[in-house]
């Protein structure tokens, strides 16, 4: 078994370059370094991918309604709830907070399966800066170490959370007051926009983003897309998403900690079924 696994390390080492660990020392490890060095390869090749983290303008961490980062998902709930916010808790896939440059999408930069838990709540009457909230959505990774993943909701972590104005009226004015509030919370936002035509619409795109201590984001986004034809708006979003700035680089490092299960669940597996 040791030999099998110091074979797929051996594979993944020269496949990747990493130039974690040369292949001639694998020999000396112990099973559990060596799903963990499988684990730090995989991690490797999915950071050389993964988007800079921005530098902190402010001395504080930008937090979502003062819940920490890293709250455990039951905590969340429970802290929400005493504000009067209800919402519901499922498994679910995890999002980076980053999203990928505007080029008529607004995608994230990358999305983990099954990676933790999604909070969601439809909070009626709740205000945030004098405007209707729509929508709450926060999400949680599963927790990991060098030993384990942990799915538990009690060892999740909070990493990302988000506003949505679908019911304010006059969303760019809602952009513009958002942005001049913030702008005096957090200093001068960093700010893009962008427009894309595509067949019968052109979408546009303005983003800010505030970066604060401990790795920690705030980016506000009015994103519509509007007819050529008729000039008409045929869709619409607002919504302000804070977050971890790193949040790329920690789901690949759950990743990398899941796969390395994976490969040990398989190489252990003694089944032979459906071969």
């Amino acid at each position: 078994m040791k030999k099998l696994l110091a074979l797929v390390l051996g594979l993944a080492l020269c496949a990747g370059l990493c130039g974690i660990a040369p292949a001639e020392d694998l020999s000396g490890l112990g099973e559990p370094e060596l799903y963990q060095l499988y684990a730090d390869v995989v991690r490797e090749l999915l950071d050389r991918n993964a988007p800079a983290v921005p530098e902190a303008a402010t001395d504080t961490a930008i937090l979502f309604r003062g819940v920490p980062w890293g709250t455990d998902a039951a905590s969340f709930v429970s802290t929400l709830k005493e504000s009067g916010i209800n919402g519901g808790l499922k498994a679910g896939a995890c999002p980076s907070w980053n999203r990928q440059p505007f080029n008529g999408y607004v995608l994230r930069e990358t999305t983990l399966k099954d990676g933790g838990y999604v909070y969601s709540s439809t909070p009626g009457g709740l205000n945030v800066a004098g405007y209707p909230v729509s929508k709450i959505e926060a999400y949680f990774m599963h927790g990991f170490d060098e030993e384990a993943v942990y799915d538990t909701r009690d060892r999740s972590e909070l990493y990302f959370a988000a506003y949505e104005f679908d019911d304010v009226m006059d969303k760019q004015a809602c952009y513009e007051n958002l942005l001049s509030k913030l702008n005096g919370l957090y200093g001068p936002a960093e700010t893009l926009s962008g427009s894309d035509s595509r067949g019968s619409e052109t979408t546009y795109c303005d983003q800010a983003f505030w970066y604060g201590a401990d790795s920690t984001g705030l980016m506000l986004m009015h994103y519509w897309r509007v007819s050529n034809s008729s000039g008409k708006v045929t869709y619409e979003s607002l919504a302000l998403d804070y977050g971890r700035t790193d949040s790329v680089r920690r789901l690949n490092a759950l990743e990398a900690a899941m796969t390395r299960e994976e490969l040990e669940r398989a190489i252990e597996s003694d089944s032979v079924d459906g071969l």
